[in-house]
């Protein structure tokens, strides 16, 4: 096994994991202080609009700053084409949204809706321009300077977003904070790559370029219904307040799987290319990411689902427990999304978009049909469909992704499989304890209990795993866990002994 301090990738994703790390803090803060200040119909006034907005996120990108990423060699006409096609896409989508704005609030009964559109538009002329220089920062691994742009980027956007709520500017406030992250970052790539754009052009490198965007695009489209489709839903049949408290919820459940995929799938992209592009290497890094992923997020997300009610009580507030039952089936998805984000990633770096267009297309189908069932029924029955959707799709995604990349799909399989039954057992080993031993109530020192509990259950676990008449406790489990987190599994603790 790579050593944790000689491996790229690993200190690409420390760095994008620092990022997400205050991010998290930030979203946190965001959530538990302006939910108490902005009502439920707030939220989802901007929850509708950011369906709009992440539509047209899909079209702004298109693949062109990947395709940055994958490409052997670069220069500076490949870098310029690669410039006017992504700031010119932002540009065009920009004043759609400008000129369509009112139209859209209608569409969604929600008329706010529409100025918050023409406020947030505005990210997509900065987003633009800063899609270059990001790519080039990826590309050569500089994820420190990313980190220093983003954490900056989003410290200020909250301390927009609150210095607003406080002054009822409402959802207002949240538009504003957003289009300030957004603007504030792509102005610091563009410092920190130290690249400035130029005049030249090649119609061979925008065919090139669009050949293997227009594959990602169509992924990306079909993927935004499968993740997007259900706020429209929502907002049609049962009205804003139903809409404010799913998106609250979802926006919980994202926070460690977007945030710890996040930063895992941006630090592997550019390594698994690299690798690619060199014809060896690949499989192992693909493999250590899905066994890292399913021992960081299963524990945290099944513990999120089993303490819903304490987890919105203490996050929200008290007049959002009614999201509890939907957190509950959300967080048991963010189980499997955790580990099905990678896929999209991992086939593009292997050039297979015909294959990424088939899966994404299986997971709109099941899960729009999940959204169209269930939506009838209430947002907590339509959850629980979203989750087995999540679960058939997921099974087909990761069976033709560990095949193509050429892994073993049975020793992965049994990694993943028993670093989720190990996950299961701690967290209703914790909860038991909490619940019918110390008796607690729902608040926070019960979930700051439950968690802490989960924890040393896990702790005690692996070193149980790892056992031997040799060496102190402390150490042993240190290199326990350093080897479950560098892509580990509790089947592999006899290599480390």
């Amino acid at each position: 096994m790579v050593g944790i301090k000689d491996n790229k990738l690993v200190k690409n994703i420390f760095w994008t994991a620092s990022v997400q790390g205050i991010r998290v803090i930030v979203q946190i803060l965001t959530i538990g202080v302006l939910s108490r200040i902005i009502p439920a119909e707030e939220y989802g006034a901007m929850a509708a609009c950011f369906v709009v907005i992440n539509l047209a996120y899909v079209f702004r990108d298109g693949g062109v700053a990947n395709s940055l990423i994958r490409v052997d060699s670069l220069d500076k006409i490949f870098i310029d084409t690669a410039f006017f096609i992504s700031f010119s896409l932002g540009f065009v989508i920009f004043l759609i949204l400008q000129i369509f704005h009112e139209s859209i609030g209608a569409f969604f009964g929600i008329m706010v809706v529409g100025e918050l559109i023409k406020i947030v538009s505005w990210v997509f002329v900065f987003s633009g321009f800063g899609a270059i220089p990001q790519a080039l920062l990826e590309r050569s691994g500089n994820f420190k300077k990313i980190a220093q742009a983003e954490i900056f980027s989003s410290v200020f956007a909250f301390i927009l977003a609150l210095i607003l709520a406080i002054n009822n500017f409402g959802a207002k406030a949240l538009a504003a904070s957003f289009f300030a992250n957004v603007a504030i970052t792509s102005v610091l790539y563009v410092i920190l790559a130290k690249w400035r754009p130029g005049i030249s052009w090649s119609a061979t490198r925008s065919r090139e370029i669009l050949s293997f965007g227009g594959g990602v695009l169509g992924f990306n489209s079909i993927n935004y219904i499968a993740r997007n489709a259900d706020i429209p839903i929502i907002s049609r049949a049962l009205g804003a307040v139903q809409v404010g408290y799913y998106s609250q919820a979802y926006k919980i459940m994202l926070f460690p799987v977007q945030n710890i995929t996040g930063a895992i799938n941006r630090g592997m992209y550019p390594e698994l290319c690299s690798r690619i592009r060199s014809g060896h290497g690949a499989h192992e890094i693909y493999c250590r990411i899905l066994r890292s992923l399913s021992f960081c997020i299963w524990p945290l997300m099944i513990f999120v689902a089993i303490e819903s009610e304490s987890v919105i009580f203490v996050v929200l507030g008290e007049k959002w427990l009614l999201a509890s039952p939907v957190l509950f089936w959300l967080a048991l998805t963010g189980c499997i999304q955790a580990l099905v984000s990678t896929t999209g990633g991992a086939l593009q770096a292997m050039g297979r978009i015909s294959e990424l267009l088939k899966l994404g297309t299986l997971a709109t189908l099941l899960q729009l049909g999940a959204f169209l069932m269930g939506v009838s029924s209430g947002i907590e029955y339509m959850a629980k469909l979203y989750f087995w959707a999540n679960f058939f799709n997921g099974i087909f995604a990761l069976y033709f992704v560990i095949k193509f990349i050429g892994a073993k799909i049975n020793a992965i399989s049994l990694d993943v499989g028993l670093n989720l039954i190990v996950s299961s057992t701690v967290v209703v080993v914790a909860h038991l304890f909490v619940d019918r031993v110390l008796c607690l109530d729902v608040g926070v020192l019960r979930l700051i209990v439950g968690f802490s509990a989960v924890a040393f259950f896990l702790m005690v676990v692996i070193y149980l795993l790892h056992f031997s008449s040799e060496g102190g406790f402390l150490g042993k489990l240190m290199k326990g866990v350093k080897f479950m987190i560098s892509g580990g599994s509790v089947t592999g603790f006899w290599r480390i002994v």
